[in-house]
């Protein structure tokens, strides 16, 4: 078994964990697994799955997708051609079922909906604010979905902004400073993943407002859980990258050798947090993220 591994890069901690998993499990289960590294580029991902397929370089493929719309072909290509295709936290082809082998991820629309409608019930009179990702990004826009459809159904909170950041804590800061400073009745701000939301914390605690905002965050690390119990961010959907990339390992295995496999698996349906899946100042003393500080 010959595993191409396409991921969008490793240059932030979540997708450093989930690769290092993926390949790791791989290997310990026997397969021969080549990382190839787009460096979050749609058109270079794009690229090496075309080359991989006209070469048959590979019998067997994981990836996590730059953008699931715009390789929505390739990987159709590659299913068509008798290779097993595992989907790794992206959505391929708007969630449509095109036979790929599985799909294991904590980012789903049910966990953005539920994220969403857990802020906006918490708040449903708050002005809010949200710090999302890259636009072109497709996990970026499922959640940008959830966010309208949750507003929809809380006519009384109001959107004050809607920043695309680079998911860095530096735009973080940056984006939250001009927030705070455009509008100073902003009483929610919510973060798309914890590196920009470190950008958030720092932003908001500067401004000496710190616990008169409410943070939430999504994909949260030790940083992150360590705020929660100061009362400094309120909540986070933490990420399971560790868990993504061992799973999605085990099923495509799994898969190839003819065992039972899961069409569509969250990790977050099985991960230990009393109270979960948010961490809370309630149920944060005693978590570790697999996301380090």
């Amino acid at each position: 078994m010959t595993i191409g591994f396409f991921t969008t890069g490793s240059a932030n901690p979540y997708a450093e964990a989930l690769n290092a998993s993926t390949v790791s499990r791989a290997k310990e289960l026997g397969a021969k697994i080549t990382e190839l590294d787009s460096n979050f580029d749609v058109q270079t991902q794009v690229n090496q799955m075309q080359q991989a397929l006209a070469r048959k370089t590979y019998n067997a493929w994981t990836v996590t997708l730059d953008d699931g719309v715009e390789e929505c072909n390739q990987v159709k290509a590659a299913i068509n051609a008798g290779i097993p295709v595992m989907v790794s936290v992206g959505h391929l082809c708007n969630d449509d079922e095109v036979g790929q082998a599985g799909f294991v991820g904590v980012q789903t629309p049910q966990a953005y909906a539920a994220w969403w409608k857990t802020i906006l019930g918490q708040n449903p009179d708050a002005k809010t604010a949200f710090l999302a990702g890259p636009p072109l990004v497709d996990l970026v826009q499922s959640m940008k979905k959830a966010m309208d459809d949750a507003f929809g159904a809380h006519p009384r909170a109001s959107l004050l902004s809607y920043q695309n950041t680079d998911w860095t804590a530096q735009d973080g800061f940056k984006k939250t400073q001009d927030l705070l400073k455009a509008h100073p009745d902003v009483q929610v701000i919510a973060s798309s993943y914890s590196l920009a939301t470190r950008g958030v914390v720092q932003a908001v605690q500067q401004a000496g407002l710190a616990g008169k905002i409410k943070i939430y965050d999504m994909m949260g690390d030790q940083f992150i859980v360590e705020a929660i119990k100061s009362g400094v961010v309120t909540l986070t959907l933490p990420g399971l990258p560790a868990s993504e990339g061992k799973s999605a390992a085990e099923n495509l295995v799994n898969r190839w050798t003819g065992k039972q496999a899961y069409k569509v698996y969250n990790p977050a349906d099985d991960a230990p947090i009393p109270g979960g899946p948010y961490i809370t100042k309630q149920n944060a003393v005693g978590y570790t993220a697999q996301i380090p500080s």
